[in-house]
């Protein structure tokens, strides 16, 4: 039953931006196309065995959702990071939005991604116990200090979230 939900959300979503396979884990990429290089966080990724989430389905082809993420940033500021985000997705909506937090030594850097209107193929999916789960694979994203926007990729199954900058 939780295939068949899974696949009708994404027949649904599918009018809107596409869908794909299920979620990986391994840390996200993006197509050398879509990168835009930001020196801060080029190469950085985030992981996270410990990640939460919550979701509600409105309709059979709605999803509404928060997650909430903490663990090991590696790259150019390699310590820890915080990631919350929301997300929605209907027929005629796609919204996916996140603000993150690294510490690296005594450096704090704060920023945020969102999906743009045109974001590939992500693939969104909402649990029978209420559990959020997606891959997006082009997310915009921009450090709050800094005015040059970067590109990343985000994907979050069951309690594992990993996210990759370029």
């Amino acid at each position: 039953m939780l295939m068949r939900y899974w696949l009708i959300t994404c027949a649904a979503v599918a009018m809107l931006a596409g869908c794909s396979g299920a979620t990986t884990g391994a840390p996200p990429t993006l197509p050398n196309a879509l990168a835009r290089p930001n020196s801060e966080l080029s190469g950085e990724t985030f992981s996270s065995a410990h990640a939460t989430s919550a979701c509600s389905t409105g309709s059979r082809y709605s999803i509404s959702g928060t997650f909430h993420a903490s663990g090991k940033a590696r790259g150019p500021l390699p310590g820890t990071f915080t990631a919350r985000g929301q997300v929605k997705v209907s027929v005629t909506t796609l919204s996916f939005s996140e603000h993150f937090r690294i510490r690296s030594g005594s450096q704090v850097i704060a920023g945020f991604a969102r999906a743009p209107a045109s974001s590939g193929s992500p693939t969104f999916g909402c649990s029978r116990s209420h559990k959020l789960s997606f891959a997006v694979e082009q997310l915009h994203y921009r450090v709050k200090r800094s005015h040059a926007p970067g590109g990343a990729a985000a994907d979050l199954s069951g309690s594992s979230f990993s996210e990759g900058f370029q």
